[in-house]
């Protein structure tokens, strides 16, 4: 009903994480569209002939008609960035609807991609525009999350949490336990620890421990040994679509979630890019306004990597790694 009142303008009135398709019988077109935070996923293969479309890659790989083909640029973006950048996957043929945006298929095939939202675009206008007193930006900031949380927590079971030891999942767990009502039960909260960790700075459990005291939830440490990581390994890699380096952590919490009789749980996962809380979100801008001047020197950066280049070279004939292994 909201497509048949206000067509493509629709996605701009919906709220929360989605992906689908929708056939318009009269155009005789199908849209395709992604939440503004691309949390839901959405994927198409076209061969010129057909175009297919499924929330994995590897349901379009089940047709004997899509290519296999790798895609470098997938490749070369897991290996720099630790997830495959979008629109691409692993796959030539096979590629994703971008974040917060909507695609038309018809008889011509897929058209380009529509951004309908973009965070970068909201944060630019909201510096602009927006003039709120710097000691209301905190409750501002805490209600406006508050209710997002609220609005996530509506469910037909209970509703857990991932917590680790950062800012963004013990916030969350704080603002879960302000949303929930008097006569809910203690909130689930779940904590992945690993046994090489054990009574290191790396050891995530104490920290979250003591969040979870502090909120009293229902807490379980889930402990991952090696053992347990090799065993698990070949059934991760089997489960996982796209590869990302957050896959293995999600398995194991997940893991521990159902352990736990939760069948809904809650992550913090994003929280840190939307508020900048990694230090590279500091660190990147300065070296912009260091390189800057540098930049424009003609040659330069040629010069630079000429001797980097020597430099590698050089560090792979003096290193005793580099000798020639063969298989007996």
């Amino acid at each position: 009903h909201l497509y048949a009142e206000k067509g493509e303008a629709m996605l701009a009135e919906l709220r929360g994480m989605f992906a689908f398709a929708l056939w318009d019988a009269r155009k005789r077109a199908m849209l395709l569209a992604r939440d503004p935070y691309g949390i839901k996923p959405l994927y198409y293969a076209d061969d010129g002939w057909t175009c297919r479309f499924a929330s994995q890659v590897k349901a379009l790989l089940t047709s004997d008609k899509v290519s296999r083909l790798p895609e470098p640029a997938g490749l070369a973006g897991f290996y720099l960035f630790g997830s495959v950048p979008e629109p691409w996957t692993l796959y030539q043929e096979i590629r994703s609807v971008p974040a917060g945006s909507f695609q038309w298929i018809d008889a011509n095939g897929p058209q380009a991609a529509v951004h309908y939202f973009s965070i970068a675009k909201v944060w630019a206008e909201a510096e602009q525009s927006v003039s709120v007193a710097q000691s209301d930006l905190r409750e501002i900031v805490r209600e406006a999350v508050l209710d997002s949380v609220r609005a996530h927590m509506v469910a037909d079971v209970p509703v857990g949490a991932f917590l680790s030891a950062g800012i963004d999942s013990g916030a969350l767990v704080g603002l879960m336990s302000s949303a929930l009502s008097p006569q809910s039960s203690s909130l689930s909260t779940i904590t992945l620890a690993f046994e090489e960790f054990r009574n290191t700075h790396a050891d995530e459990a104490p920290l979250a421990e003591a969040v979870a005291r502090r909120y009293s939830t229902n807490h379980t440490t889930r402990i991952v040994n090696e053992q347990e990581f090799r065993d698990d390994l070949p059934k991760i890699l089997a489960a996982m679509d796209q590869p990302s380096i957050d896959g293995i952590n999600t398995w194991f919490v997940s893991k521990a979630a159902k352990e736990a009789g939760l069948k809904v749980a809650v992550s913090g996962l994003g929280g840190d890019e939307l508020f900048g809380g990694y230090p590279s979100f500091s660190d990147i801008p300065k070296w912009v306004k260091w390189l800057r001047a540098p930049s424009m020197i003609p040659l330069l950066g040629e010069i630079f990597e000429m001797g980097f280049e020597a430099a590698a070279g050089l560090f792979s004939v003096l290193s005793p790694q580099s000798s020639t292994l063969t298989n007996p």
